[in-house]
Order: structure tokens, then C-alpha cells, then sequence
């Protein structure tokens, strides 16, 4: 496989996949969590302002309370601080690869085996990543059984 096709077919599409799937996960760890901020700083005010008029508030305190229980269990459900992390540090990790493939430093300095270096480092990235998302949904199989 020549360097172009390598790009355009293997490292481009997983590069593109980790940093979008990244920033999808780090929204909804912020939205999640940004949620359950605004729910807990709210709670005082509600319940302190609870009298006999305003008895609703009871109800919207605890249903706040119950929100920021379920945000806080799917946030530990589904990890997706800790996916977002570990696909920034793989797409990172073959970024990093990248430009070192092409300024022809450190492991790339031998012309003659850069090539075969870089696709064997990319890959090895790609298989750890891979290694861990098994891993991961092996634990979430094994939490959704018992």
C-alpha cells in the first residue's frame, strides 16, 4: 500500500472518527455535568422559598434531586469523560505520528523503513484503542446482565 492510499483509506477516516466521536463524548460529559451543577446550586433557593403557596416547590426539589441521581448514573454508565479522553489521546497519538513521519525524525529517520514504521505505530495505536473499547463494552455487557 503506497503512503497516499494509506492516508486517505485507513489513517485519515480513523484520525477523523477518534477526534468527532471525542468531541461528542466530551459534549455530553459537559452538558451532563453543567446540568447537574445548575440542578444542585438551585436546590437551596428552592427549598428554602418551600411555604404552604408554594408547595410545588417540593415537588420541583425532588425532582431535581432525582434528575441529578439519573445524570450522575448514566455519566457512570456510559464513561464519557473517560471515552472522550481516550479517543483525544488516540488521535492525538497518531497526530503526534503524523509529523514526526514527515519531518523524518526519530523512529522515521531511515528513509528506506519510514514508511513500514509509521503504518506498524498508527495500527498499534488503532489496536490498543480497539483493546479498550472491548474492554469497556465487555463491562458494560456484564453491568447490563446483572
Amino acid at each position: 500500500m503506497e503512503y497516499q492510499e494509506y492516508m486517505t483509506q485507513r489513517f485519515d477516516v480513523q484520525r477523523k472518527y477518534y477526534s468527532e466521536k471525542s468531541g461528542k463524548y466530551q459534549k455530553n460529559y459537559r452538558g451532563m455535568r453543567l446540568l447537574q451543577i445548575i440542578l444542585a446550586a438551585s436546590l437551596p433557593f428552592l427549598v428554602a422559598n418551600i411555604t404552604d403557596q408554594t408547595y410545588w416547590l417540593k415537588i420541583a426539589s425532588g425532582a431535581a434531586g432525582v434528575l441529578i441521581a439519573v445524570l450522575e448514573g448514566v455519566q457512570s454508565l456510559y464513561k464519557y469523560q473517560d471515552k472522550a479522553i481516550e479517543y483525544r489521546k488516540a488521535s492525538e497519538s497518531m497526530k503526534h505520528e503524523h509529523w514526526m513521519f514527515e519531518a523524518k525524525s526519530g523512529a522515521y529517520t531511515h528513509t528506506e523503513t519510514a514508511l513500514k514504521t509509521f503504518v506498524e505505530r498508527v495500527e498499534g495505536i488503532i489496536s490498543e484503542e480497539n483493546k479498550s473499547w472491548v474492554t469497556f463494552s465487555q463491562k458494560e455487557s456484564a453491568i447490563k446482565t446483572s
